[in-house]
């Protein structure tokens, strides 16, 4: 990725007299461009570069010396500018042991201070929305969520002002009704779900009350996410036993309008677990498109163009292979995406003793075949696609 930063207008590049070509001055605007990444990427100059004039004399300087004097340094840079060569973002496991834990863990949703953060455990047949709140910089063993564990209840989402979750769930419509059966991938006994919206006054949660058949219009309506104006995305299949596509609910004037499907999800491959970002600038989802493989969904950014969306792009081509799944959610700030799969962490042989109890440790607390929680920063992809950057505290990372 490329970055451009404030101080690059103060190199000096190499004199070559008046004998420079155009094809060379074209190779000095990239080795600009690639040592830029290298010294970010070495944390040599830090990625959040200020504007200041300490920051500016000491960028250009730090790069003039390396485009004079570290040749090798220069081609290598320049090989790691070239398309196709971008270095996969680091993809980290989130909240080992606790969110990510041997019984499995997906959807964290955060409070907008990070104190806490709700999340679901299941198994495919049963699950609940837990919390965990933060205290002495580590995540305390979750709890049960007061309006959850009487019936199979997923993907919370959390309002930007946190005065209310969605959620969904297998509750029936109305008191005394069995559980709610779903009709998506064939007959899912007792596993269907509607969307069910639950306030918090004054600390605590309410009763929680199902959303109405204009949004839950059959059985099978799943993955909530809230703009901040309310507006609320999620996922329904065309029809009975069809793919999931994904919609949008303008909320106005206390209601919320008649959905409408998005643009760019109409095609015969399912498109599920939308994350938007509070303003709607770009959009997060799960799909079996091209180049997910069978079993294997990929992740897709997708941006607003105007008052419709662009064409969705591959997240694995921008942050690496590791980045796959489901189940995605975003952070307070919008800069943090978290997702689901079940992918474990492979080690190298041979390995040593340190190595081999750092595994161990992490095989009894989190690193077995289970679903778990990943996160990877997406500052990188927001700057390529020149979207606002939060200046809002990131939650902590374990």
């Amino acid at each position: 990725m490329v970055f451009s930063l404030p101080w690059s207008s103060g190199i000096r590049l190499p004199s070559y007299g008046d004998q420079r070509s155009t094809s060379l001055r074209w190779h000095e605007g990239k080795l600009r461009s690639a040592v830029e990444t290298v010294l970010v990427g070495l944390c040599i100059i830090p990625t959040e570069a200020t504007h200041s004039g300490l920051v500016r004399e000491k960028g250009a300087h730090l790069m003039n010396i390396i485009l004079n004097r570290y040749r090798v340094l220069v081609v290598l840079s320049l090989i790691l500018s070239c398309p196709g060569a971008a270095q996969a973002a680091e993809v980290r496991i989130f909240s080992p042991g606790v969110g990510s834990g041997l019984a499995g863990g997906m959807d964290p949703v955060f409070e907008p201070d990070c104190s806490g953060f709700y999340f679901v455990r299941g198994n495919g047949s049963d699950a609940v929305i837990l919390y965990s709140r933060r205290a002495s910089k580590a995540w305390k063993p979750p709890q049960l969520a007061p309006f959850s564990g009487v019936w199979r209840d997923i993907e919370p989402s959390l309002s930007p002002d946190a005065k209310y979750l969605i959620f969904a769930s297998n509750r029936p419509a109305l008191p005394g009704q069995p559980a709610l059966d779903g009709s998506y991938k064939g007959a899912l006994p007792q596993g269907g779900g509607n969307l069910w919206k639950i306030a918090r006054v004054g600390g605590k949660w309410l009763e929680p009350q199902r959303l109405p058949d204009l949004i839950n219009t059959s059985d099978s309506v799943f993955s909530p996410s809230i703009a901040g104006d309310g507006s609320l995305y999620f996922m329904k299949p065309d029809r009975a036993g069809g793919v999931f596509h994904l919609y949008r609910s303008q909320w106005h004037d206390g209601e919320y309008e008649a959905p409408q499907q998005l643009s760019f999800s109409n095609g015969e491959k399912g498109d599920f677990d939308p994350a938007v970002a509070a303003d709607e600038s770009y959009l997060v989802f799960s799909s079996s498109r091209p180049p997910a493989e069978p079993g294997k969904p990929a992740l897709f950014f997708v941006t607003k163009n105007g008052s419709d969306w662009g064409e969705p792009v591959p997240l694995a081509e921008k942050l690496g292979a590791e980045v796959f799944g489901t189940e995605a959610k975003l952070s307070p700030e919008g800069r943090t995406l978290y997702f689901s799969n079940k992918r474990v962490e492979s080690v190298s042989y041979p390995k040593s003793l340190a190595v081999t109890r750092d595994s161990l440790r992490a095989m009894e607390t989190w690193n077995g075949p289970q679903g778990k929680i990943w996160q990877v920063d997406l500052t990188p992809v927001l700057r390529e696609y020149g979207l606002p950057i939060s200046g809002q505290q990131r939650c902590p990372v374990t």
